[in-house]
């Protein structure tokens, strides 16, 4: 069965709500989006708290790639995992 574009943004929307909840005590808590990137950092130095979500459905894999990189880059100067 194939997903539709509103089953994968409601999909999208529970994981971020989620990610929000968890997150949003933190020490240097971020909540924003940048070019089909969602990003939720709690500023804890473990890996878990710190996502990087695709927001778009679907994507080429120079697209995946390209986001990945925004992603490293934007992360990269938070100093956690």
């Amino acid at each position: 069965m194939a997903l539709t574009t509103s089953e994968v943004d409601l999909s999208l929307q529970q994981f971020i709500g989620a990610w929000r909840l968890m997150c949003s005590g933190g020490p240097r808590y971020s909540d924003t989006e940048n070019g089909g990137v969602h990003y939720i950092f709690s500023g804890v130095p473990i890996s878990f708290f710190n996502v990087a979500i695709l927001t778009e459905p679907f994507v080429s894999a120079d697209a995946l790639s390209s986001a990945a990189q925004q992603a490293y880059q934007w992360a990269s100067s938070r100093d956690v995992p």
